[in-house]
C-alpha cells in the first residue's frame, strides 16, 4: 500500500495574508492613525485659540469694566475659563503618533470631563440670564456688539460659548 504524501501548493490558503500584505496593512493603519491624531491636534489647537479669544476679548475686559456684577460674570464665564485652563494646560501641540505624550494628555483630559458636565448643566440658565442682561443692560449689550464686530471677526458671543457644547 502506498502512503499518500501531502500535495504542496504554491497558492496560499484563502484568507491568509502574505508578509508583504500584512506589512502593507500595518503601514496603512499607521498612516491612518497619524492622520487622525494630526486632525485631533489641529482641531484642538483651533478650539484652544477660540476659547482664549473669547476670554481675552470678553471676560477679562468685562471684569475690569464693571458692566456686570461679579456673580453674573462668574455665572456666565467661570466654567468657560476652567475648560480653557484644562485644554491649555494639556496642550497637544507637540504630540505625534510616535509620542506617548499624546496618549497621556488624552487620558488626563478624560479624567477632567466633569468641567464639561458643569458647563453643560449651567449652559441653558446662563444663556437665559445672558439674554436678560443683553436686553436690560444697554452698556453690556453695546460692549458685546462692539467686541463681536471688532475682536471676534464678526462672530457672535454665542458662537464662542457654544464651543464646549459642540466639543
Amino acid at each position: 500500500s502506498r502512503v499518500m504524501e501531502p500535495v504542496s501548493s504554491s497558492v496560499d490558503s484563502p484568507g491568509k495574508k502574505t508578509e508583504d500584505e500584512s506589512a502593507e496593512e500595518l503601514e496603512k493603519q499607521a498612516k491612518k492613525r497619524t492622520y487622525v491624531i494630526q486632525e485631533i491636534i489641529s482641531t484642538e489647537l483651533t478650539y484652544i485659540e477660540r476659547l482664549k479669544m473669547s476670554i481675552d476679548h470678553i471676560v477679562v475686559p468685562l471684569r475690569g469694566m464693571k458692566l456686570l456684577d461679579q456673580a453674573d460674570i462668574s455665572g456666565q464665564f467661570d466654567f468657560l475659563e476652567r475648560i480653557y485652563e484644562l485644554h491649555s494646560r494639556n496642550s497637544v501641540s507637540g504630540s505625534t503618533s510616535q509620542n506617548l505624550k499624546f496618549v497621556e494628555l488624552f487620558n488626563d483630559m478624560s479624567m477632567n470631563f466633569h468641567h464639561y458636565t458643569d458647563y453643560l448643566v449651567n449652559y441653558e440658565p446662563a444663556m437665559q440670564r445672558r439674554g436678560h442682561l443683553l436686553t436690560s443692560n444697554r452698556r453690556f449689550a453695546d460692549f458685546i456688539m462692539k467686541v463681536e464686530k471688532e475682536s471676534l471677526c464678526g462672530q457672535s458671543l454665542e458662537s464662542f460659548l457654544i464651543l464646549p457644547v459642540q466639543r
